[in-house]
């Protein structure tokens, strides 16, 4: 796995040199996929008590942006991600006497084109929502008239308070609509990851790091909003921090075998994480730790102040090999300056500076 690959390069140099004040933990937490939430069933059990916050940062891999470009965004980033089913019951009977039962059927089909109308009829046209029917199930007959059918589908919003119209709507539609034909209806609707927000602060900080390391323009500060969902937004709910994305490229670096087969794109056969990546991660990683102890006092000569620069030598390949001298001159000036970090999970690698504390050596067992 890229994500984990990504977080183990800088994780083998901080437990190897220790060359920082504080406490590193590497965190791999499971279940970000599939609408599972690891990250809320981790808060759950104690993450942040067992391992206190200040800050949280996340790295993604992202198909399509340049290889090596950091993309950021302040404020909401990603969409929440929810389900519905909507349950639409009426009369069974024959096809060929259609007068006889309440065709599911149709009543789906209506609200089908109805749910549309949440979007561009009953929401702000400033918000950004999407309402997305994907499934629809009813009868195993060719001359039967099903009596119930469903229909399944996800909403994507920027805000809570859109959700919460939306919501609204789609159960008024899904209850009373099927009452017109004579059915009658119902909604199950499922709040599955709220939307990621950026906190500002945190956002400046992680792109000035992205911009001494690499260059400012390996960085965009704007990038567009994505509709993908991702179950790093609870922790920022309770800790201050940042998501941002990696650009992944278009695929070129694929075998052969793999070009034309479709886009190198998230959730797609032809996907393949750019290897090529993970010096520029894992120097990342090193990075944002080092930055964050602007704020601590310098640690003694004896630490090895060239430590830092000799990870970045040890991480950096081709890709980035350009900028190696601006690397050094910018590890140098912060070679002692180090705060505590929680490097966290498979899914994407999470980044968390901890309250400041005492110099704590942990076994490398531990790490």
């Amino acid at each position: 796995d890229g994500h984990t690959a990504m977080l183990l390069g800088a994780a083998k140099y901080l437990a190897k040199h220790r060359d920082f004040d504080g406490i590193v933990n590497f965190i791999f937490q499971p279940a970000e996929e599939g609408g599972n939430a690891g990250a809320k069933a981790m808060m759950k059990d104690g993450l942040f008590q067992k391992f206190p916050c200040d800050e949280i940062y996340g790295i993604h891999n992202m198909p399509g942006f340049p290889v090596g470009h950091f993309a950021f965004r302040k404020g909401p980033a990603m969409a929440s991600s929810n389900r519905f089913d909507i349950i639409v019951r009426g009369t069974g009977g024959h096809a060929a006497q259609p007068h006889k039962a309440v065709d599911t059927i149709v009543i789906a089909a209506e609200l089908v084109g109805a749910l549309q109308t949440l979007i561009s009829r009953h929401k702000n046209p400033i918000d950004v929502a999407v309402v997305s029917v994907t499934q629809i199930h009813a009868g195993d007959a060719y001359n039967v008239l099903p009596g119930e059918a469903v229909i399944k589908g996800t909403v994507r919003t920027f805000s809570t308070e859109v959700l919460d119209d939306i919501e609204s709507n789609m159960r008024r539609m899904a209850e009373m609509l099927p009452q017109a034909h004579g059915g009658s209806g119902e909604l199950k609707f499922h709040r599955a990851y709220p939307p990621l927000v950026n906190w500002d602060a945190q956002t400046e900080f992680a792109m000035k790091v992205a911009q001494d390391v690499f260059g400012a323009d390996k960085v965009d500060g704007n990038t567009p909003q994505h509709g993908g969902a991702e179950d790093f937004s609870f922790y920022l709910q309770e800790v201050p921090g940042s998501y941002l994305f990696l650009g992944n490229g278009e695929g070129a670096h694929r075998e052969e075998k793999y070009i034309g087969m479709g886009p190198c794109e998230l959730h797609n056969p032809n996907y393949d994480f750019n290897d090529a990546l993970l010096p520029t991660t894992s120097a990342t990683t090193t990075a944002l730790p080092m930055a964050s102890g602007r704020q601590l006092k310098p640690l003694p000569p004896t630490r090895s102040p060239l430590g830092p620069a000799k990870v970045f030598e040890a991480l950096l390949s081709s890709p980035v090999r350009g900028s190696m001298a601006t690397l050094k001159s910018s590890i140098r000036l912060r070679a002692m300056l180090l705060s505590p970090f929680v490097v966290a999970r498979t899914g994407g690698i999470e980044l968390v500076r901890c309250p400041q504390r005492l110099f704590k050596t942990l076994p490398p067992g531990q790490m």
